[in-house]
């Protein structure tokens, strides 16, 4: 039993961001830097810390994942997080992001869930409000 929640969880693990996401961003920079850079924005602007009244929804959360507030409306919560593994992150040069879901105060919602309107406003939303504001430049993939 315990074996099989590991290897269900490893595979949760690894399977993060490779299906069901939102878009990928592609950046020539490693993800240790990536992640830098967006937390100093982060941690510098308070405007995206989680409000209390939705820190329920992020608590136990196991993976290296990234959770961005956004208050204006429409208020939302965006879910990210580097593909790959701690090995790989130490070797390589590049990185790729995930925007994995979005939080609506009501629930998680995935690239399914959201029409193709959606998706262009919440990638324009974090590339506007947060991603263009890093020095590493990205290329959006899906």
């Amino acid at each position: 039993m315990r074996n099989s929640l590991l290897l269900s969880v490893l595979m949760l693990f690894y399977s993060c961001g490779t299906t069901g996401h939102i878009v990928f961003y592609n950046f020539d920079a490693n993800k240790y830097d990536v992640e830098r850079e967006i937390l100093n924005i982060l941690n510098r602007d308070s405007i995206y810390i989680v409000p209390d009244k939705w820190r329920e929804h992020i608590e136990g959360d196991y993976f290296e994942r990234i959770y961005i507030y956004f208050k204006s409306n429409p208020e939302e919560l965006y879910q990210i997080g580097f593909t790959g593994d701690a090995k790989t992150w130490k070797r390589s040069m590049s990185s790729k992001l995930g925007l994995i879901s979005i939080y609506n105060g009501k629930q998680f919602l995935y690239e399914t869930d959201l029409s193709n309107k959606e998706q262009k406003r919440i990638q324009n939303r974090l590339e506007k409000e947060l991603l263009s504001k890093i020095k590493y430049t990205f290329k959006r993939s899906n």
